[in-house]
């Protein structure tokens, strides 16, 4: 054993002195090899864009899954249409910039059977959604591991890329240091060679050592034969002894001794037998131990590598609980240190209110053997807190006890928040629906008593009412089938030429009429544009009934038309209370309602972001200029 661990100790020396030999070489011949490298970096950028594509495109998709399968929302299927194209365009172009490279060819064909093969599974969940059918946990389990295998080799194939693109600016900006360098990471790699020889001997000697205590208790057995063969030995002595007195003893004594040495040589052939099987055995089990070894160590290396490359904040615990292992995610999140995270020092990092729930959920969890989710806050490095679903699963035996648990924790805030805003939405549409719904039904119910009295004064002004009711329930429901085409990409434009200066005109009728409000309208009388008059009267008309919702003790509302280069502009002023800078970012968001001194006004909050949806894909801008106390300028342009 001493002369196998000292052979394997001068195998490692030599290793690391070859290394570190030949990376000498390198370092001086790449200096000259390697100074035409520069054209090289901005293609790799570009290869390395393309794979942050597609990895961010297949994120799309899966978010968008996902939520469809937890919400049963159609407008969350959006970034996953498209995105086979998208992916393979991103694809292509991946392989086109890094065609020299026969390693990424092969990782291109690899991404492509992926992405075929978890979007084939996207779909099919999306099918068995629509079909009210229930997704089994293994299918999401399935698409998390396709997820897995995919940024797996995006982030290979980008370290790689990566990795290129670094050396090379590395030995142009410091080619006279690279020699010293060289050989300072080959001095590093002979180290760990020769650190990784002596742990391997020393292992090696451990599983001799069990194998040995296996032989000592074999040579026990052998050293009991031993022993009941010196006694038989002693008692032949006693025998020749008593030869020499008769010769008939000496005669029955020579039989006996005959067949003791029949009895002997047998015995020896049983040892010789033995010893033997006992070789046979030591080899069997040394390659028995070699071939566990080695896959019991390719096993945790790459669990070890799909631990530390999942998006996911991982970690590992006992079956009591206490973890002893979080991936970087953890750490990258929180800002913890290892010796804070262990055992159970993770809980500090969890919302107080949500911790005595989790904490006993995650302990049912482990009593159960069975795997659990759950969700809970968890803080992160800034100080805020985020909704995480944590999954846990146990890993066990081939007994069937279990080893340890193994847990991940997904960030979900983003969705809370969506299905919270989805949640308000259909509270404040339901109340602003009812709203008019409600005021119709009473006009109508006094309609109905008054129909046979047609003489009666209030009816024009219930019928006045009614109108307003209805007109109001109307641009509701606009509002409402308008996001819906704009989410499926419906709302077309039928583009014609005319004065944009009488369109505003002919906006503001309805105003001048009730005689309430003064509309200034001044600017450029000539300027002709192309466009969908409809859906811009929309925007023009939003920002009126705007001007006179928020700002209605301001009676003049000032309307500019001009002309800026390529682009015609038109500008709704009013002189009201402003609004707060910090809503201003919000404005043009779907469903973003302002309130102004502590009123909330109706509304869905969809007027400004239809707005802004029809003036860009006229290809113009919108915004707003504003002050406190001294009113707003919602304004837009589109092009001549």
């Amino acid at each position: 054993m001493k002369t196998r661990l000292t052979r394997n100790l001068q195998i490692g020396f030599g290793v690391s002195l070859i290394v570190l030999i030949i990376s000498s070489i390198a370092s001086y011949n790449s200096i000259e090899n390697l100074i035409e490298s520069t054209k090289i970096v901005e293609n790799t950028n570009q290869a390395i864009g393309q794979l942050e594509s597609t990895i961010s495109i297949m994120k799309d998709a899966e978010t968008g899954q996902r939520g469809y399968l937890l919400t049963n929302d159609t407008d969350f299927l959006q970034p996953y249409n498209g995105a086979y194209n998208k992916a393979m365009r991103s694809l292509e172009h991946f392989q086109f910039l890094t065609k020299s490279s026969p390693e990424q060819t092969k990782t291109v064909i690899s991404l492509r059977e992926i992405v075929k093969v978890r979007l084939r599974a996207l779909q099919s969940s999306i099918d068995k959604k629509k079909a009210g059918a229930n997704i089994s946990t293994s299918e999401l389990l399935d698409g998390k591991l396709e997820m897995d295998s995919l940024r797996v080799i995006i982030n290979r194939a980008e370290l790689d890329e990566k990795t290129y693109k670094n050396q090379r600016l590395r030995i142009l900006s410091q080619y006279t240091y690279d020699t010293p360098f060289f050989l300072f990471i080959a001095s590093l790699v002979a180290v760990a060679i020769n650190i990784f020889s002596y742990f391997r001997v020393m292992n090696e000697v451990r599983e001799r050592a069990k194998l040995y205590a296996e032989l000592q208790s074999q040579e026990k057995q052998t050293a009991k034969l031993n022993q009941e063969l010196a006694s038989a030995n002693q008692d032949l002595l006693a025998a020749n002894e008593q030869l020499t007195s008769s010769e008939e003893s000496i005669r029955v004594l020579n039989e006996k001794l005959g067949a003791s040495n029949e009895d002997l040589s047998a015995t020896v052939n049983e040892l010789f037998e033995s010893q033997q099987n006992l070789t046979a055995l030591k080899s069997e089990l040394e390659e028995r131990v070699a071939i566990r070894t080695a896959a019991l160590s390719e096993s945790e290396s790459r669990f070890k590598v799909i631990m530390e490359t999942m998006q996911q904040i991982a970690w590992e615990c006992t079956p009591d609980g206490a973890v002893t292992f979080f991936n970087g995610q953890w750490y990258k999140y929180t800002g913890l240190s290892e010796k804070e995270s262990v055992g159970w020092g993770w809980t500090k990092n969890i919302y107080p209110d949500d911790l005595p729930a989790s904490v006993e959920v995650y302990k049912s969890i482990l009593l159960s053997g069975s795997e659990g989710e759950f969700e809970m806050r968890k803080k992160r490095n800034d100080g805020s807190f985020r909704w995480h679903l944590v999954r846990i699963q146990p890993v066990r035996t081939g007994d069937d006890e279990i080893r340890l648990w193994v847990g991940t924790a997904t960030d979900i805030h983003e969705l809370k928040n969506l299905q919270q805003q989805k949640d308000d939405f259909i509270s404040i549409a339901s109340h602003e629906l009812k709203t008019p719904i409600t005021s119709l039904k009473a006009s109508l119910q006094l309609l109905d008593r008054l129909k046979d009295t047609p003489s009666a004064l209030t009816i024009p002004k219930l019928i006045s009412q009614a109108n307003k009711s209805l007109g109001r329930l109307n641009t509701l429901v606009e509002d409402l089938l308008n996001v819906s085409k704009l989410n499926q990409g419906q709302l077309n434009l039928n583009k014609t030429r005319f004065n944009l200066f009488q369109l505003v005109n002919d906006c503001c009728q309805y105003i001048q009429i009730e005689q309430v409000y003064h509309v200034i309208i001044s600017g450029d009388e000539t300027l002709l544009v192309k466009g969908d008059a409809h859906r811009l009267e929309q925007v023009i008309v939003n920002f009126l009934n705007n001007a006179i919702k928020y700002a209605s003790a301001s009676k003049e509302i000032d309307i500019y038309v001009e002309r800026q280069e390529d682009m015609a502009k038109v500008s709704v002023t009013d002189k009201g209370p402003g609004i707060d800078p910090e809503k201003v970012p919000h404005l043009f968001d779907r469903y973003f309602r302002v309130d102004s001194g502590g009123m909330q006004f109706s509304g869905l909050g969809l007027g400004l972001y239809i707005s802004a949806e029809i003036v860009k894909r006229h290809g113009g801008e919108i915004g707003v200029v504003t002050r406190l106390g001294q009113g707003s300028s919602f304004w837009f342009t589109i092009p001549l």
